[in-house]
């Protein structure tokens, strides 16, 4: 039970972390086009 749990808190980082990344480039797109008009 504890190893399922400990799996599934490593892939929810894991995925937390890949949308975390895309969040940051999204707002740094964001800036760059506003900066840009």
């Amino acid at each position: 039970m504890s190893g399922i749990g400990a799996s599934g808190v490593s892939m929810f980082s894991k995925s937390l972390n890949k949308l975390g990344k895309v969040l940051m480039v999204r707002f740094i797109k964001q800036k760059t086009v506003i900066l840009r008009n």
